[in-house]
């Protein structure tokens, strides 16, 4: 009987050993392959895809493990998300922080929802432009990439 246990034991921890090589070589590819800029940073598509790929790669779906969520929303709906976020983790939603809790700790800041003043002052019509259109094709492929991997899409 022990040495069915300890056989038992033996496979579960090459199980995990294996699992977690799996996640590893997955991690190790998705840091080799990403791009390290601000403008990178931004290409949501390429940056998402890398990682849905290594969630698959290691057995997962991307679905359940991956929250997609935009800063801005969770700005102008701070407890409206945070309910999602526990409810996506399996965490009790019921606790509701009282409100002067997100005013303390989400202040309306200009870094993350600029206001147009601003954003003119950081960034000209022709630099917008230019932007856009190199933006633009990932865009327009997010979408579509979301849906493949089996993700919700909002409309920003």
């Amino acid at each position: 009987s022990s040495s069915s246990s300890s056989s038992s034991n033996t496979r579960a921890e090459t199980t995990t050993t294996r699992r977690h090589e799996r996640e590893d070589v997955a991690w190790y590819d998705y840091t080799q392959r990403s791009v390290d800029s601000p403008l990178g940073r931004s290409i949501y598509e390429i940056q998402l895809r890398q990682w849905f790929q290594a969630i698959l790669a290691i057995g997962k779906q991307p679905r359940n493990t991956v929250l997609l969520l935009r800063a801005q929303d969770f700005v102008r709906q701070p407890q409206a998300l945070y309910q999602r976020i526990l409810q996506f983790v399996g965490v009790n939603d019921s606790y509701a922080p009282p409100p002067e809790l997100w005013n303390q700790t989400l202040p309306k800041t200009d870094l993350v929802v600029p206001p147009a003043e601003t954003m003119a002052l950081l960034v000209t019509p022709e630099h917008r432009q230019e932007l856009d259109a190199f933006f633009r094709p990932y865009q327009e492929r997010l979408p579509g990439m979301l849906r493949h991997f089996g993700m919700a899409y909002a409309q920003p």
